[in-house]
């Protein structure tokens, strides 16, 4: 009868399957292990079409259980047998299901049994509605997610209260995860995270809770913990992100950084421990990257200054670059001494008339992306104040650094060129700076961009030489005229011969490959004396001037 039952009722299912396309429908012969899903569901969740199986426990099994989570597959298989045995009449549960894309999702199972006259089981029908990402575990690394964590920091903080003990709290931040995305794709970066966060999870104490929150940051929940315990642990993860964390078959190895905190010392309710432990860790990024930084009065501080200084900043650059100003810094010939170009600096004032140090807003106008506009600024007033100067002096030169943020975008080079034109200035007289504040993605479309500028009569330098990416590897990579070697190779030259002797290579070095060299750095007398003796192109420093503004520069340089 059973049989009979579930074949009449089948037109009926393709009729309510076919109305509902976005509803997952099934019905379920239970004595005869037969079984019918919607096409709806049979794609999302590649559930084979295969309508008639032997029993629950053989291809439909296969069929179905296949695409549970293995950590909610016994919670299922509970639930459905207690239909089964005719414990219950319903089924309601939540789970996750691994759809056609390859990531879980969590569903809510509903179904009811329908019985014969003699009370047997016959049929058992219903629906999985789709949660999507919404439910308790991220879908990407089958962690916790952010609103899990939420809730359970809450229950934490009434149980700890009540025991008068603190709970740790700490945050990872995965470094420069967005160029895993850049360099690879996204799918691959949720690899790493899949990866890093399984590892982790294996890795942690057993009083430990572990979630996933927003893009590459992991956090963590640790009832009774110590500021010791937490360092300790933060260390374990730093060693399996370097050698543990596993994609398509290799290590990719990866860096961390940390910020941590307390209840109920740090904060008092949730919002407050929140945003206090993402300040700790932005700080920890910004100042002690690879470490695990404790939050602080001070923290807090130098967050909420930051976060006033994003705003004004912001508002200046919406407003034509209020508040912002260059200042210049003479190049010297090093054999004649004479002026030989100029850099222009930028410089900000906020509103209270304070300047703001070029390090605290520089990187501001990166991570915003602002730069552009303001790169374009500067390219434009310097190249302005150029064309004044060389009434003077027509051979006058400026330098101007430029982010690769500029480089990347893809109106730069003709407004560059137009600039140029505006203000009859040669390209010749044009130095551009790549400054080191950004990570090299794209070196093949870099090498096109200062191909270009070079084929105009453009000159090309690369700044901070000898750290960071501008390493003597880059000098086969990209076509470039000039380079200039850092400061801090320079400072500790009167007592340090290992210096000296990497100043000597450098400069050599370039020199044989056609390549003009400028030493930045020279503050003494006795500095440049040293600098000198290798033969650079030119210098630059404190020695000769600070930089200053257009007037005082003209009268100090420019003016014959």
């Amino acid at each position: 009868m059973g049989e009979n039952i579930f074949e009449r009722s089948i037109d009926l299912f393709d009729i309510l399957a076919n109305s509902l396309e976005s509803s997952y429908i099934f019905m379920f012969d239970i004595k005869s292990g037969k079984y019918r899903w919607s096409r709806a569901a049979m794609e999302y969740f590649n559930i084979p079409t295969d309508k008639d199986v032997e029993n629950i426990h053989g291809d439909a099994s296969y069929a179905l259980l296949r695409a549970i989570h293995p950590d909610d597959l016994a919670a299922f298989e509970e639930d459905f047998e207690k239909v089964v045995r005719g414990e219950t009449d319903m089924q309601n549960g939540e789970y996750r299901m691994l759809n056609r894309y390859g990531t879980y999702v969590w569903v809510m199972c509903r179904g009811t049994v329908l019985r014969n006259a003699q009370g047997e089981i016959v049929l058992f029908a219903g629906a999985m509605t789709n949660l999507g990402h919404t439910g308790k575990y991220d879908a990407t690394t089958n962690l916790k997610n952010i609103y899990e964590f939420r809730s359970d920091l809450y229950k934490l903080m009434y149980d700890m209260k009540e025991k008068g003990q603190r709970v740790g709290i700490m945050m990872l931040g995965i470094d420069g995860f967005g160029r895993v995305n850049e360099k690879y794709n996204y799918l691959f970066g949720n690899n790493v995270l899949r990866s890093f966060g399984r590892q982790i999870n294996e890795k942690k104490d057993e009083a430990m809770e572990i979630y996933r929150m927003d893009g590459d940051k992991f956090a963590c929940l640790w009832p009774g913990a110590t500021k010791e315990q937490l360092r300790d642990m933060f260390h374990v993860f730093q060693e399996t992100a370097q050698h543990a964390t596993v994609v398509d078959g290799k290590e990719v190895p990866i860096s961390i950084s940390g910020g941590a905190l307390f209840y109920p010392d740090n904060g008092q309710d949730i919002e407050m421990l929140h945003r206090n432990l993402e300040y700790a860790l932005h700080w920890t990024k910004k100042n002690d990257r690879r470490n695990l930084g404790f939050f602080t009065k001070e923290i807090l501080e130098e967050s909420l200054r930051e976060i006033e200084i994003m705003d004004e900043l912001m508002d200046s650059v919406r407003d034509n670059c209020r508040g912002f100003f260059l200042c210049y810094q003479p190049i010297i010939h090093n054999e004649s001494g004479e002026l030989y170009s100029c850099e222009a600096l930028c410089r900000w004032m906020d509103k209270n008339g304070r300047r703001v140090p070029p390090m605290e807003f520089i990187p501001l106008l990166e991570s915003t992306g602002a730069i552009v506009d303001v790169g374009n600024w500067i390219l434009e007033t310097g190249l302005r104040q150029l064309s004044e100067w060389q009434k003077v002096r027509s051979e006058m030169k400026i330098n101007i650094n430029v982010s690769y943020l500029q480089f990347q975008h893809e109106e730069f080079m003709g407004f560059v060129m137009d600039m140029l034109k505006k203000y009859k200035v040669a390209p010749e007289c044009l130095v551009l700076e790549l400054t080191e504040t950004c990570k090299i993605v794209d070196m093949d479309g870099l090498r096109t961009e200062f191909k270009f500028f070079r084929d105009q009569g453009i000159h090309v330098a690369l700044d901070d030489f000898g750290t960071g990416y501008a390493s003597v590897s880059t000098l086969k990579e990209l076509p470039i005229d000039s380079v200039k070697i850092d400061h801090g190779f320079v400072s500790q030259l009167p007592k340090n011969q290992s210096d000296r002797h990497i100043i000597e290579y450098l400069i050599n070095l370039s020199q044989k490959l056609g390549i003009e060299v400028c030493v930045e750095g020279i503050e003494t007398a006795t500095i440049r004396s040293i600098v000198q003796s290798y033969a650079p192109d030119s210098l630059q420093g404190y020695y000769f001037s600070h930089p200053l503004e257009a007037e005082e520069f003209f009268a100090k340089f420019v003016r014959l």
